[in-house]
């Protein structure tokens, strides 16, 4: 695999910025602080002082190096989605609320093939 443009990095760290912002805001658990600081280790190594990805700093990380970071980054930001996804009550309860109707549906269904099949057997006699 080739290198790995400054993009995106920007994309992921801004990502993880947003994800971080929005978990804190709608939950009342404080951001891990061991995963905030690898955050700030991979920050003051990509970007310059004005937090933008520089492009040179970048570029003369290794391949190997590059693609740990990413893979880093892409394990947080994930982890952060997964915790937003479990975290949002209503999302769960709205799919167990659809989970009832589903059944519901499910056993109409079944009781409609049936008489459906009784009928079609009777005319077949």
């Amino acid at each position: 695999m080739g290198k790995i443009g400054p993009r995106v990095i920007e994309y992921l760290l801004d990502e993880i910025g947003k994800l971080t912002r929005n978990s804190e805001k709608n939950s009342n658990m404080p951001t891990d602080k061991l995963k905030q600081t690898k955050i700030e280790n991979i920050r003051t190594t990509v970007t310059d002082g004005t937090g933008n990805v520089d492009a040179n700093r970048w570029s003369q990380l290794s391949v190997e190096k590059q693609l740990e970071v990413v893979d880093r980054l892409k394990a947080i930001r994930n982890e952060r989605l997964d915790v937003r996804r479990t975290s949002n009550p209503r999302r769960l309860n709205d799919f167990l609320e659809n989970a009832g109707e589903s059944n519901q549906s499910m056993i109409w269904l079944v009781i409609f093939g049936v008489v459906f099949i009784a009928t079609l057997l009777s005319l077949i006699r």
